[in-house]
């Protein structure tokens, strides 16, 4: 028999999950090496364990529990080649949105810390430049694409789902009307759906080719969460669009922030190159709109 349990059940009772005659697979493998489930999942008698994970590195760096098993990876190219997955396109395009920078900039001198920062300034950032993420959906929409928009705060989220008049999903969206969102948006009567952090892992969308990323960057592991909702095999290529400010800030915490176009970019070649791809650079978001067909095919 097959048992599909979750990571807090099959931790409070291993015995009904098949303690000691089962294999047990765990998928989102990541979150195995927390303290809340190291103990009882692994310490365990199982028969054997297979973890799963598209992100096995962690921001707490606790890894050390993969070393129990044998490793074996795959690239990303690897899987695009052999069809598991399909290949991601990066795009960085600017956004002029006159004084941000200089809020950014005033929120730093106030700030005192980097932490403090950090739990003021990215959401007066993402509040600003909403109307910028629901122009970037709708414009790429238009193109024809199925569009995700990821904002990292609900107030963000429900904003741009407001200018588009599309669903959104987020912690605080009952269960019912998350699935109800996600169909919505398969079946095509949503070409938009909006999402925060609860859409970030976990969510089937295969419908998804295009999504539009606000700054700041998060997490690497969060990062490549997200790019995981457009890498679902089936499609030509996906494109993911990250908007950026076009001016500069000045001080050195709202620097630090990385929400240029610049800054971005330089950002994510790795990434973009982990995904056997390249950054390719707009001068305006609408520039990007106009080329989107480019973007496909080449790109600049």
């Amino acid at each position: 028999p097959v048992t599909v349990a979750t990571y807090q059940w099959a931790a409070r009772r291993p015995e009904e999950a098949g303690l000691g005659k089962a294999l047990l697979v765990l998928d989102e493998a990541h979150h195995v090496p927390a303290e809340t489930w190291r103990k009882p999942l692994l310490m365990n008698p199982w028969m054997g364990v297979l973890m799963l994970t598209a992100t096995a590195e962690r921001g707490d760096g606790s890894t050390d529990i993969y070393k129990l098993a044998a490793r074996y990876r795959r690239s990303y190219a690897e899987l695009v080649r052999h069809g598991w997955l399909a290949p991601i396109r990066f795009a960085v395009a600017a956004v002029h949105e006159p004084g941000l920078a200089a809020v950014l900039d005033e929120e730093a001198l106030g700030a005192g810390s980097w932490r403090t920062y950090l739990a003021r300034a990215p959401m007066r950032l993402q509040e600003a430049l909403a109307d910028h993420a629901a122009v970037a959906a709708a414009g790429l929409a238009g193109e024809g694409r199925r569009v995700l928009v990821f904002a990292d705060y609900v107030r963000v989220a429900e904003e741009v789902a407001g200018l588009l008049g599309a669903p959104v999903i987020h912690g605080g969206v009952p269960v019912a009307e998350r699935r109800r969102a996600a169909r919505l948006f398969e079946t095509g009567d949503a070409r938009v759906l909006v999402m925060a952090r609860a859409g970030s892992e976990g969510l089937d969308l295969p419908a998804a080719d295009a999504a539009v990323f606000m700054p700041p960057l998060r997490g690497r592991v969060v990062l490549r969460q997200r790019l995981g909702r457009l890498s679902r095999p089936g499609k030509e290529e996906a494109l993911a669009v990250f908007l950026g400010l076009a001016e500069q800030p000045r001080t050195s915490y709202a620097r630090r922030l990385c929400v240029t176009a610049s800054c971005l970019a330089e950002r994510l070649v790795g990434v973009a190159r982990s995904y056997g791809s390249v950054i390719h650079k707009y001068p305006d978001l609408r520039v990007l709109l106009r080329r989107t067909t480019l973007v496909r095919g080449g790109g600049e």
